[in-house]
């Protein structure tokens, strides 16, 4: 990986830039800044811009047979929350998480009823693009989060949920991906009626049977 331990790369930049700051300006002002960035980051991903696609991906998930889930490297988290908020309600949901290098075998049987949801951010990956290329030739919807409306997975796009990211640290902000992933779940969740009310149920009694977490 001779890019990552160039001089020149991003990263390193970045990582220099941080030690800069930190010795002139001094740590409490590297807060401020990470705190007020991340103010503005969630004001436009959560506010009135994003609002006619967030209403628009409710619908199409609402009517998808089967959801899928993609959120690669720094944004796997992200993807990571929404399959498993989910999973408490409904069962059609599938993590494309590549275990084995068998992402492609994950969304062999992906259709026009399907819908998948992907993350991805400048420097957007590979394997993100290709798989939003493939479900769309397979006529599947894509519900895109991105930071730019030029971004590849955007292109094609049945909705775009646009998710900046900015951030003074060595990795941009992932966020406002968080924010979005926690709003789809909601909405999902506030489209379900009584049923996906019983889905829940019975998932809190199957942690219970387990154990899973301390009774207080």
């Amino acid at each position: 990986m001779e890019w990552v331990s160039n001089h020149d790369s991003t990263f390193v930049k970045r990582a220099a830039e941080l030690r800069r700051r930190s010795a002139h300006e001094g740590r409490s002002k590297l807060l401020s800044e990470v705190f007020n960035t991340e103010m503005v980051n969630l004001d436009q991903t959560l506010g009135d811009q994003n609002a006619a696609a967030f209403n628009t991906a409710r619908q199409a998930l609402g009517r998808a047979r089967n959801i899928y889930i993609l959120g690669l490297r720094s944004l796997f988290p992200a993807a990571y929350y929404l399959h498993y908020v989910c999973c408490m309600f409904c069962g059609n949901t599938t993590l494309l998480a590549g275990t084995g290098g068998t992402l492609a075998d994950e969304l062999r049987r992906i259709d026009a009823e399907d819908v998948l949801i992907a993350f991805s951010f400048s420097p957007y990956a590979v394997t993100s693009v290709n798989a939003c290329d493939f479900a769309r030739e397979r006529g599947a919807k894509i519900i895109a989060i991105t930071d730019s409306a030029v971004s590849p997975i955007a292109v094609g796009a049945s909705v775009t949920l646009l998710a900046p990211n900015t951030s003074p640290s060595l990795i941009p902000s992932i966020l406002p991906a968080m924010a979005v992933a926690q709003t789809l779940a909601s909405l999902m969740v506030t489209d379900g009626g009584e049923e996906r009310l019983a889905e829940i149920s019975n998932s809190e009694t199957q942690l219970r049977r387990f154990s899973v977490y301390i009774e207080n």
